[in-house]
């Protein structure tokens, strides 16, 4: 995929693949070479987010569009990309490892703009038993009848590659020695460190403020040029050692720490600024809790790049209604996950935050996030924090009445019945999972009154247990005991066999996501065909099993877009939506049918291209004569998101915001969601007209939402009339 770049010498601008972010690019008009910028993030990339339900967003297969996949091998190209105006939509790759898609042939390259999704391997991190659901755009309270039209002709591209893209992994900083030298040759000296039974925790050591990694064993040998050194060592739940150390050529300079806790009213090190009143380690706060008999309460925030965590912040953690709110209730920790290097020195212990967050399950895209638990860690709820300090006081005042709740159902779930509502409870605020033992043996009790779930009491148990044991798995990466989780659901469906149809498809929709975790396609499949035999009352369940299969069959599958038809046989579409050599297939979105189509004619500067088909598809769209107006309303038709939101066409409402000009590179700026699939997808008046075709959205940092852009229709019935005989 491709963005346009800017020449910071000449100000030419051209396009360049985006995986040239980061590296030096050379103008294609002056010869100037310059450093190329990445966009801006929404949060710490770094730090990958630990979902806690079954996925909600894998939709259906489409089922109102035309499917137009590219079988081609990923080229790459030296090419650098710093910012740009406009930016394509971003991927929504597809969680299934790539296999070979035969049949390649030749089509022009494309530009950028789009999701283009690049085949792998399975991420790092799969969708885990419990996560928020995703928001759904509300539907409009009428909807012109030119639109319903304008639907017919609708239509869906993809990419696919046959190649797997390899990306090497960046080395990190040297590691310590741990050799038994006594001597350094050289010009050289040598830092021991004597850590004793500390190794084995969660240590960090900076040397001059750059991070050592440190191994488990007692002895550390660090190789240093001979100089003076400041060195920082942080144990969690321990005062910082911050000591200078003189390194001699030739000889070894040695470290003994002598650890100390903090005082209960200690702040631990430096805070981060407007949370003074904070300590910044989850194990200071449990002991300061346990010696007045309070509880705990953990917020992680992002100080320089969550908008609420930075307003948070900024309104003053330590106002008296917080503290009012907190009097003989919590001790506080705050934990934060800057990306600037000036608030990543107030962190202090980055190691002790990194764990929590995993620990917890926290999705750091969605901090500030608030945790309750008592002094030995359990967690009672896990909410989203308010950046408002006195609606954050609020919750602090609810998140005590939530303690109490959560004491009084754990105490009162005698009965099965009892126990179901305990676990909705727990489900309901994040913490199910942090329960595992306490699922286990309502489990047991459910298992001696209803062993073979004939009475359908088992099951709900059975599902829980899986749950909090899934979930655990996922966050440790543990192949074997997600093997097990597999199995375990194998022998239920073979022997017990479910009660609530509904309830059986959702475990073997988590069962067939444990499976693509694992990169077993066929288990995968197999799981989802069997969730489908349970015949799910709930549609969108159904959808989700009836996805799977077809998401593995799309397997290598570089990205998708969308088109509608122009012409008897002749679809148009963005030219990045098609980017690469390879196979362009087009498929009727009410059917499983595709069509091989031919790649006619591409314009790379307004980003179109040009489809024939063997035969129509459907019903040519109108294409506009003239640009609307600002403020006329419009809509937008195709696949955002892929699948992720369910399969069929999806209608986007909004208005023309502006109009075509130098400073939108001559499109229309559309105010309006526009979302990976919306590439190439017509947009269209009230009467069914096409005004223009979706191709990018504004780039927007965390504060500012990004507007849709279109090409215009006068720019898309000049490309037409050029190509398309008597259009």
């Amino acid at each position: 995929m491709k963005v346009k770049v800017g020449c910071p010498h000449c100000g030419a601008k051209f396009n360049v693949p985006q995986s040239a972010i980061g590296q030096t690019a050379k103008c294609s008009k002056c010869g100037q070479k310059f450093q190329v910028q990445a966009a801006p993030t929404e949060g710490p990339e770094s730090l990958e987010p630990q979902a806690s339900e079954v996925p909600v967003d894998l939709g259906a297969a489409p089922s109102a569009e035309i499917p137009i996949s590219v079988v081609a091998p990923v080229h790459t190209a030296s090419q650098g990309s710093p910012a740009m105006e406009a930016r394509p939509v971003s991927p929504t790759p597809i969680s299934v490892a790539p296999v070979n898609i035969g049949g390649a042939v030749n089509a022009p390259l494309a530009d950028s703009t789009m999701q283009v999704q690049p085949s792998g391997d399975l991420p790092a991190t799969a969708p885990a038993p419990q996560s928020a659901a995703s928001r759904r755009p509300a539907k409009p309270n009428a909807v012109p009848v030119g639109w319903i039209v304008a639907a017919v002709g609708a239509i869906a591209v993809s990419v696919a590659v046959t190649i797997i893209v390899m990306q090497s992994g960046g080395q990190g900083n040297a590691t310590a020695s741990s050799s038994p030298q006594t001597t350094v040759a050289g010009g050289d000296g040598e830092l021991v460190l004597y850590l004793g039974a500390a190794a084995a925790e969660s240590l960090s050591l900076q040397v001059d403020g750059k991070e050592h990694p440190l191994s488990a064993e007692a002895t550390q040998r660090l190789k240093l040029a001979a100089g003076n050194y400041q060195v920082l060592l942080r144990r969690r739940g321990y005062e910082p050692i911050e000591q200078q150390i003189a390194v001699t050529a030739g000889a070894s300079a040695s470290l003994t720490p002598q650890w100390t806790q903090p005082g209960l009213g200690a702040v631990a090190t430096a805070a981060t600024p407007g949370v003074t009143t904070w300590v910044q380690s989850v194990d200071t706060a449990q002991r300061q809790a346990k010696a007045v008999n309070e509880n705990v309460l953990a917020l992680f925030i992002g100080s320089d790049w969550s908008r609420e965590s930075r307003q948070l912040v900024d309104s003053g953690l330590a106002s008296s209604a917080i503290q009012q709110a907190l009097a003989g209730k919590f001790q506080l920790a705050v934990l934060d996950f800057p990306l600037t290097e000036e608030m990543g020195t107030q962190v202090a212990d980055p190691a002790h935050n990194q764990w929590m967050l995993e620990k917890y399950a926290i999705n750091p895209k969605e901090l500030p996030i608030l945790v309750g638990m008592d002094t030995e860690g359990l967690p009672f709820a896990i909410v989203g924090a308010s950046g408002d300090a006195s609606e954050f006081a609020r919750q602090i005042e609810q998140m005590e009445e939530l303690r109490v709740e959560h004491a009084r159902i754990l105490t009162n779930s005698a009965t099965l019945l009892e126990a179901r509502r305990a676990i909705d409870w727990l489900k309901e605020h994040n913490v199910l999972a942090h329960h595992r033992d306490q699922v286990l043996r309502w489990y047991t009790a459910a298992q001696r009154e209803d062993s073979d779930n004939q009475a359908g009491q088992l099951g709900p148990f059975f599902e829980a247990m899986w749950d909090a044991e899934s979930l655990q798995a996922l966050q440790a990466d543990d192949a074997s005991r997600l093997g097990k989780l597999v199995s375990v659901l194998d022998q239920w469906h073979a022997g017990k066999r479910f009660r609530d149809q509904d309830r059986a498809a959702r475990m073997h929709l988590k069962g067939s996501f444990v499976a693509l975790r694992m990169e077993s396609l066929d288990v995968a499949r197999r799981l989802a065909e069997q969730g489908s035999v349970y015949r799910p009352k709930d549609a969108d369940l159904a959808n989700k099993l009836r996805a799977i299969p077809k998401a593995i069959d799309s397997v290598g599958q570089l990205g998708s877009g969308s088109g509608f038809v122009v012409a008897p046989g002749y679809v148009l579409t963005n030219y990045h939506v098609i980017e690469g050599p390879g196979r362009v297939q087009v498929g009727l979105s009410d059917s499983d049918a595709s069509v091989v189509a031919q790649v006619i004619a591409t314009d790379q500067e307004r980003d179109l291209a040009l489809l024939r088909t063997p035969s129509p598809l459907g019903s040519p769209l109108p294409v506009a004569s003239d640009t609307p107006g600002r403020g006329a309303r419009v809509a937008a038709f195709g696949y955002p998101l892929g699948d992720a939101i369910g399969g069929g066409l999806k209608l986007t409402t909004g208005v023309i915001s502006g109009l075509p000009n130098d400073e939108t590179e001559q499109m229309l700026l559309l105010d309006m969601r526009v979302n990976p699939g919306n590439s190439g997808g017509p947009l269209c008046n009230a009467s069914g007209s096409v005004v223009g075709v979706v191709t990018a959205r504004t780039m927007s940092d965390t504060d500012v939402d990004s507007y849709g852009m279109a090409i215009p229709a006068p720019a898309v019935e000049t490309f037409l009339r050029r190509y398309i005989p008597r259009f």
